[in-house]
């Protein structure tokens, strides 16, 4: 089974729009929640994508200020899911790890399982199709690797680093090794178009008991205090309020510089670009493929 975490908290994942003139029904939501011209949001794109290709409900780390009109745009695309609202801002790795803690709490998880990690994009939603990294990406996370998608494209998107690939001696088919990460870009000297490397995309597939270890490197006072304010937290119809005492002692911590080294480090983190030759990016939808991905089954 492979267990779906979205990251859409305004918080720490997306920025808040102006407010527009007073009145409007849209002032002050965070972008991944502002509806388009079609009336839906880059949010129900991306639950949209979740639901179809995946048998498990998505959990969801939002801001709590947002709960109203997050649960509303589930229900208006008939989909189910849970939600871990974040009470103060948080950094993504002790999102990530309160989001296991609860699914732990309402599912019957097991160390095989898969996590999909979906971090919101601050422009929207993630600007690739995930289907590729479900799909190669689950054998080689079976083994006990961490699998990042990203884009060859080293465009203005940086928010979640750059991944330099290992000799590609070293792939395993369209999988490359990652040897080294760069928070900003690439290396001085080392132009664009001659740096083998991918710019992350927030999005991660790991085996659960892989990433449940990995988020040990935050430390292990952090992870506690991380699954204190879950247990701790209001709890309703699968909904839960992280406990805030908890959660404002987290180090505000991002995934990609706390975990991601130590994978690197250790060999076991690969990168799968999702716009090889052949395969078309869009860069404003999910465009995810209509047939369902086949699970492992246990």
């Amino acid at each position: 089974m492979i267990y779906p975490i979205v990251l859409a908290g305004s918080l720490h994942q997306t920025s808040l729009t102006q407010s527009p003139a007073a009145g409007s029904s849209h002032a002050a939501l965070p972008s991944h929640l502002q509806p388009r011209g079609d009336g839906e949001s880059p949010f129900q794109d991306l639950l949209r994508a979740l639901h179809r290709n995946l048998t498990a409900p998505p959990t969801l780390v939002a801001d709590h200020r947002d709960r109203a009109v997050s649960c509303r745009q589930l229900q208006d695309i008939g989909g189910v899911g849970q939600f871990v609202l974040e009470p103060t801002q948080g950094g993504s790795a002790g999102a990530i790890c309160a989001a296991m803690t609860a699914l732990q709490e309402w599912s019957s998880v097991t160390a095989d399982d898969f996590v999909l990690v979906v971090q919101l994009c601050r422009g929207g939603a993630p600007a690739q199709d995930m289907t590729p990294l479900i799909q190669e990406g689950q054998q080689a996370a079976s083994t006990g690797a961490l699998v990042a998608a990203g884009t060859r494209r080293l465009g203005p998107m940086g928010h979640y680093g750059w991944l330099q690939l290992a000799p590609t001696s070293e792939a395993q088919g369209e999988l490359h090794a990652v040897s080294r990460r760069f928070d900003a870009a690439p290396p001085l000297g080392s132009a664009p178009a001659n740096f083998n490397g991918v710019c992350g995309s927030g999005c991660y597939l790991a085996r659960w008991d892989v990433l449940q270890s990995a988020l040990h490197a935050m430390g292990d006072a952090a992870v506690s205090l991380a699954r204190k304010a879950v247990r701790s937290g209001l709890h309703h119809r699968g909904k839960v309020l992280l406990d805030q005492s908890a959660y404002r002692q987290l180090p505000d911590t991002r995934f990609e510089r706390a975990v991601l080294p130590k994978l690197i480090d250790s060999g076991r983190l690969f990168a799968l670009p999702l716009d090889r030759v052949g395969q078309a990016v869009d860069t404003h939808r999910t465009a995810w493929a209509t047939d369902r991905v086949h699970e492992p089954s246990h």
